[in-house]
């Protein structure tokens, strides 16, 4: 028979277990095409970023990651941040962040959220699904995409995440997307010309499609802002974005984007990137031309090293300091 002492202890643990407020922590997601993957050596970072090498090395890392970078390099839930099978910009910005946090409450919490693919476009890939391509600007019979249900790869996974973290005793808060993708799309005509609307329907979703009848909800996936909606206290109506202009140069060429005959509509999509942070006032693009790429496509370690600084350092003015 349970003695007094006992119950008392018993009905304390349980009360600790159901009856615990729930620990809020920041949420910061990133997606996009191999640059939004990087691939940044532990030497490199070592070389590049000391602070940060030896901060990633503590098996007590406070930050929570949870990523997939194609399908064989991903993990299978949050782990801590040091638990990274391959380091990238993210890695940057996330020892950046918490650093700041520190300052203002040394007890916060900080979750990254990674999911990206190369090779992949918005308008065949990452889209929401469901618009109707007959409102798409321009129509073309020959140079279209044949428009698919919308890719539920991300929303899935954010999904699965924050429902995690809801089941270890979180409560989410969403601060930002940070996105590095355009190239896989900037290679034809009707995908450049509606890449701002499409990254509207990725971000925000349907509130933007009046006017559109026959746009195909059946096919529509959903978007970013709707399903963190459905796992904090507040719903939002925003959502801070980061978004990288993409690069039009290589090391020692200074017009990869004009002379490029797989990207000739390169333009239009850096434009597009540009006029969704001007039609957001809370949202901003990076200026990465001044970074050069190591070939068409990616950058060194030490550069992705500098895009993560870049993105951090506006993150940091966007969400932390009031001038």
């Amino acid at each position: 028979m349970l003695n007094i002492f006992t119950v008392g202890l018993l009905l304390t643990f349980i009360c600790n277990i159901f009856c615990a407020e729930p620990v809020p922590i920041q949420v910061y997601l990133f997606g996009g095409q191999s640059n939004m993957a990087g691939n940044i050596t532990k030497k490199e970072m070592e070389k590049h970023e000391p602070a940060i090498a030896q901060w990633l090395k503590n098996s007590n890392n406070p930050v929570l990651y949870h990523y997939s970078k194609g399908s064989k390099l991903e993990s299978s839930g949050w782990i801590s941040l040091h638990q990274s099978k391959r380091l990238g910009w993210e890695h940057v910005v996330a020892y950046r962040i918490w650093t700041q946090l520190q300052q203002n409450s040394p007890t916060g919490k900080v979750a990254v959220f990674n999911v990206c693919q190369g090779a992949t476009s918005l308008c065949g890939f990452w889209n929401a699904g469901g618009r109707d391509q007959k409102t798409w600007r321009p129509h073309s019979k020959i140079e279209t995409f044949v428009q698919k249900p919308g890719n539920k790869r991300y929303q899935q996974r954010l999904q699965t995440a924050l429902q995690a973290l809801k089941d270890q005793g979180y409560t989410p808060h969403i601060k930002s997307l940070c996105w590095y993708q355009g190239e896989g799309d900037s290679n034809n005509l009707v995908a450049s010309n509606n890449y701002d609307v499409l990254f509207e329907d990725f971000v925000y979703g349907w509130k933007n499609r009046e006017g559109f009848p026959h746009d195909d909800r059946t096919h529509y996936s959903g978007s970013i802002l709707e399903i963190c909606n459905q796992f904090i206290e507040q719903p939002m109506t925003d959502i801070p974005v980061f978004v990288a202009r993409i690069s039009t140069k290589i090391k020692g060429s200074p017009a990869w984007g004009e002379r490029s005959s797989w990207e000739p509509h390169l333009n239009r999509v850096r434009q597009a990137l540009i006029a969704y942070t001007e039609r957001h006032p809370h949202c901003n693009w990076i200026d990465v031309d001044d970074i050069p790429l190591r070939d068409n496509y990616h950058y060194t370690g030490k550069n992705y090293a500098n895009i993560g600084e870049q993105f951090a350092e506006k993150m940091i003015k966007t969400l932390f300091i009031t001038e």
